[in-house]
């Protein structure tokens, strides 16, 4: 087994020095957040200001959509990979009505809640509200199956299967964070961890290098839920504890692990079509492969937030006050099957 002396040096002399800390590391500005109320759907929701509640930022992926497979007998999700075209969706907030429209093409919408109830589940649902047992990256959950949101035309203009449904979860599934006691956390649709956070200039630094080739590049193509700015490029490699300074007080969070790069920032957003050549992977393999445990580019971090029932802002302070080199050598779905 190869033990990398330097990164296990240089995480335990960041653990120790941590606790002597009377000011942080460094500090960036939150500049952004991005809401996708449907997981693998839509360019995202953009806003300036948002809650963070048990699962992350407040209804950021707790839908889906999903066909039936009779291979696996089960509903499979619909991904980007596969169906570009349904990165092409716009998404607004209806702050009256607590609610997100979806537009998918020039005069047609469709929207679902930011809370849903049981009386907008037996509503939409022709299993009533009864929850089914469905799965996601072989994790078996609880959902509703909400046939009766999508519209037709919509499952039609953008090719999707013909049985397409709303998928939506409640108690999410469980995942276990590394290394520590308190235990027992939840995510919805989300990959691995609750939040992810890029740097605006690490995106700058990317965009510059790959413009040429995917001038298509944006930053929404990563799918961050926060957007902060102020910091060197990359910088948030090493974010470990770190603190969102507010009005209302100081939140902290963990960040345990790099955002391994799929195909999704290689897709149009405007058009929903797929680079075939796969430009944007290709050229940053060429500087970000930095985990020695995956083969892939990484880009952003993922978060996790020791508390819920806050609002993050822009203009919000970043305080990063420990730093760890990370691998990403943990599955907290596989660690989380083992309790």
């Amino acid at each position: 087994m190869f033990i990398d002396w330097e990164q296990l040096l240089y995480n335990f002399w960041q653990r120790i020095s941590y606790w002597f800390r009377l000011k942080p590391i460094k500090k960036g500005i939150v500049d952004s957040l991005l809401v996708y109320p449907i997981k693998s759907f839509s360019q995202g929701f953009s806003t300036d200001k948002w809650t963070i509640d048990r699962f992350g930022l407040k209804g950021d992926r707790q839908f889906m959509l999903v066909s039936w497979s009779k291979s696996l007998d089960r509903w499979e999700k619909l991904m980007l990979g596969v169906y570009p075209q349904m990165f092409k969706p716009t998404v607004t907030f209806d702050d009256e009505y607590q609610r997100f429209i979806f537009k998918y093409n020039e005069k047609s919408t469709f929207s679902v809640p930011l809370k849903v109830t049981p009386e907008y589940i037996e509503n939409h649902s022709t299993f009533g509200y009864t929850a089914q047992e469905i799965f996601e990256y072989h994790f078996a959950m609880e959902g509703y199956i909400l046939d009766k949101v999508l519209p037709a035309s919509f499952i039609d203009e953008y090719k999707l299967p013909k049985d397409t449904v709303l998928l939506y979860t409640e108690q999410g599934k469980d995942y276990i964070f590394p290394n520590r006691k308190d235990n027992g956390k939840k995510t919805k649709f989300q990959d691995y961890f609750p939040i992810l956070i890029a740097g605006k200039e690490s995106f700058e630094d990317v965009y510059s290098r790959v413009s040429k080739d995917a001038p298509y590049s944006t930053l929404q193509s990563f799918r961050p839920n926060i957007v902060v700015k102020g910091l060197p490029a990359y910088s948030e490699d090493l974010f470990n504890d770190i603190c969102f300074v507010t009005d209302k007080g100081k939140y902290w969070m963990d960040c345990p692990s790099h955002c391994k790069r799929c195909v999704v920032p290689n897709i149009n957003i405007e058009t929903g079509v797929m680079d075939k050549r796969g430009r944007v992977s290709a050229l940053m393999s060429k500087w970000r492969r930095i985990d020695k445990a995956t083969p892939s580019s990484c880009f952003g971090v993922y978060a996790n937030n020791r508390s819920w029932n806050y609002e993050i802002k822009a203009g919000d302070i970043l305080e990063v006050w420990s730093q760890t080199k990370k691998t990403f050598d943990y599955n907290p779905w596989e660690e989380s099957k083992k309790k």
